[in-house]
């Protein structure tokens, strides 16, 4: 399910010292429902772990990537090993760390200290970690008994339960076939539920004949009837239940130019909880927070529908009544349909997702980072020194990106805020003023999300700000407390590149070969003006492509696959209106 730890790695930490965790409908992992190829790795007692031999005396393989220095993975482990002592006959376990500091005395000496008794070993040799490990460790990789990926999910359990759960679900006789899964399952209650015909007339407006039922995967909690402020409606189960998911189904029948119309009432968390409807499989609108009655309408295009209304519920923290509440259903056809479609708020919508920072006394820094390692770590494009007590924070959002979703996250007063409570008095845009305080703090992160789930980079836009030079400093030695080096220097003033930039923006596309000219898969580069630098990955044909203003950057290669040679220093210029540029890595 989603999780807060996501985002926190992003806001907190480095991603490569955090813990992020998979949202519940985040694009599947690569390799996920896939076989995964047999491998053999030497444990720290002197024996040896392959998952084919795993395999064929247990009915499921969780290998848990990790490494002795990640506070998180320490933190899981207690949950994980009295779950493997309970399901040993049937589960088997491989720890493999991802730190090649990580040799054999010291992980015996780790696991001797935490009580660790499934077998552990290194990831060197292997390369599960650069397969699974996208955005930080832990990362549990889980392999169901037909040899197929079924979950690999990024982030701590904070549980034994959140183990066991899955064993179950992997481990009972309904499981026949390859289920791939974006996170831990989390079962319901064994109740069966209120009857469709229960369901069905507490949903539906009067008049209505829509036909809802349980879901009958065990994973999802149920919706129930209740009698709420004098209206009948369906109600969320899963109040206080950490990363859960209640909904009920239906299926329709539309034609050209329906809607489907219905009121939510929500008391929940303001970012993390809410209700949602899908249509299809695909999330159409969300409603986070607590709002009172709201009726809405969702277009459909003619033809078969599967709609899930429901309530989902993080692990992060609960407000209110943690629930949600769904009345008023109807399939509304033609003007109908057009008038409930047309009473939708409007919102004001830019060409770009954008995060904009003004202020007195704001003066812009430029990192050098030879390594790349901030614009892999921060979803970070602008760094401030702050001279002023405050500063003003304005977002831009592009028209498919929901303001009720959308948040804007300041560090220093811990502010979750939807942007559209940002929206201006006369409803322009969106903007908050920001008191920079004057407590003891050395620098602080002001983000906007596109969504809480943060699938990417291309979801998030970032600044960091410092308290004077004094906190830049600061920075700069706790990246160095981890062996990482930076140096800084003032920017050009704010607004300088973009004076020199074509109108608009470009796109530009990077090829990565080899020296007989074949594609080099899984490289990245830095695009970088004089003021910042946005990392872009390669895909597996050698392609990596960045949208941006159009202006003349200059690209750095940070990474390639092992036995491949590049040089870290060599620059590669563009040209502002866009285009291609082909860099050539040695094979060895």
């Amino acid at each position: 399910m989603r999780s807060m730890k996501r985002w926190l790695a992003l806001v907190l930490a480095l991603a490569l010292l955090s813990a992020l965790s998979a949202p519940a409908w985040a694009e599947p992992a690569e390799g996920l429902g896939q076989p995964l190829d047999d491998f053999a790795v030497q444990t720290i007692d002197g024996g040896e772990f392959s998952l084919s031999e795993a395999l064929e005396t247990h009915d499921l393989v969780v290998i848990n990537l990790w490494a002795t220095w990640c506070t998180y993975c320490v933190l899981e482990f207690p949950y994980l090993e009295e779950a493997y002592e309970q399901y040993s006959d049937r589960v088997a376990v491989i720890a493999l760390t991802t730190e090649p500091t990580d040799d054999d005395e010291k992980l015996a000496t780790f696991a001797e200290e935490h009580g660790l008794t499934f077998p552990i070993g290194s990831d060197s040799g292997v390369g599960l970690a650069r397969k699974f490990v996208t955005s930080g460790i832990p990362t549990t990789v889980v392999v169901d008994r037909f040899g197929n990926v079924a979950i690999v999910e990024v982030g701590a359990q904070s549980s034994t339960s959140a183990f066991t759960q899955m064993f179950d679900f992997f481990l009972s006789d309904s499981y026949t076939e390859t289920t791939p899964l974006t996170g831990f399952p989390t079962l319901r209650p064994g109740d069966v539920g209120a009857s469709a015909e229960a369901l069905s007339a507490a949903a539906n407006a009067e008049g209505s004949d829509i036909a809802f039922r349980n879901p009958e995967d065990a994973r999802f909690w149920l919706m129930q009837p209740v009698e709420i402020e004098g209206r009948r409606a369906l109600v969320s189960t899963n109040a206080g239940a950490d990363s859960t998911v209640a909904e009920v189904l239906a299926t329709v029948e539309a034609r050209e130019g329906d809607a489907l119309v219905f009121k939510v009432r929500t008391s929940a968390e303001a970012i993390f909880d809410g209700m949602f409807v899908s249509v299809d499989g695909e999330v159409k609108k969300r409603f986070p927070g607590t709002r009172d009655w709201t009726p809405w309408a969702v277009p459909l295009a003619a033809g078969t529908h599967e709609i899930a209304l429901g309530y989902e519920k993080d692990d992060y923290s609960r407000d209110g009544e943690d629930a949600a509440w769904i009345s008023g259903v109807r399939l509304a056809h033609g003007e109908d349909a057009a008038a409930a479609l047309a009473a939708l708020p409007a919102y004001p919508v830019g060409e770009r997702f954008a995060l904009d920072v003004t202020g007195e006394g704001l003066r812009a820094i430029a990192f050098d980072d030879p390594a790349g390692v901030l614009t892999r770590s921060f979803a970070v494009d602008q760094f401030w020194i702050v001279d002023g007590a405050s500063v003003s924070a304005f977002v831009t959002l592009t028209p498919d990106i929901d303001p009720d979703v959308a948040f804007l996250r300041f560090d220093l007063d811990s502010a979750f805020v939807p942007v559209s409570e940002l929206l201006e008095a006369d409803g322009s845009g969106y903007g908050k003023a920001l008191s920079m305080g004057d407590g003891d703090w050395d620098y602080t992160f002001l983000y906007v999300y596109a969504d809480p789930e943060v699938r990417s980079s291309e979801d998030v836009r970032g600044a960091l700000l410092f308290k004077g030079a004094e906190g830049v400093d600061a920075f700069v030695d706790y990246l160095a407390s981890y062996g990482i080096a930076v140096s800084w220097s003032e920017a050009e003033p704010a607004g300088a590149a973009a004076e020199s930039a074509v109108a608009g923006t470009a796109s530009y596309r990077v090829l990565f070969v080899d020296q007989n000219g074949d594609p080099v898969p899984d490289c990245a580069v830095t695009f970088c003006t004089d003021a910042t630098c946005t990392a872009v990955f390669g895909d597996g044909a050698g392609v990596a492509e960045f949208e941006g203003e159009a202006l003349a950057y200059h690209i750095k290669v940070i990474q390639a696959p092992e036995g491949y040679a590049f040089d870290a220093e060599r620059e590669y210029p563009t040209e502002p209106g866009g285009g291609e540029v082909t860099i050539e890595l040695v094979k060895e």
